[in-house]
């Protein structure tokens, strides 16, 4: 019994660890209300694509952390995410795949994406 309750909390704590992670960082201090999950958060990538002035609120980050998430799903995630900070859009800054390390002679490698969070600017 002791065995398995060690195998089972090894496992959980492993997918905690390993689980994607989404940071951010605000480059302002106000509180902006989220966005319903029907509203449409546009992406650009490149500043001059944006077809309205806008402001940069903050920085966005999320890592798969190695489980192999395609790029659409890590962006679902930053769009789920910008919602809660009141986002009108998201301007991509990197899309970088790293290589961590290798674990019995395989890669381990990790997708990172980077974004600016924008607002329209009134």
């Amino acid at each position: 019994m002791k065995k398995i309750f060690i195998l089972l909390f090894s496992f959980c704590l492993g997918t905690l660890i390993l689980a994607q992670k989404i940071r951010y960082t605000s480059y302002d201090k106000i509180k902006r209300e989220s966005k319903s999950d029907s509203t449409d958060i546009r992406i650009f990538s490149t500043p001059a694509s944006i077809s309205f002035k806008f402001k940069e609120i903050g920085l966005l980050t999320v890592d798969d952390r190695g489980w192999g998430k395609n790029e659409n799903k890590l962006m679902e995630s930053a769009i789920i995410e910008a919602r809660k900070y009141g986002a009108d859009g998201i301007l991509l800054l990197e899309q970088d795949n790293k290589v961590d390390g290798y674990y019995y002679g395989m890669a381990f490698n990790r997708k990172v994406l980077r974004m600016s969070i924008i607002v329209k600017e009134e």
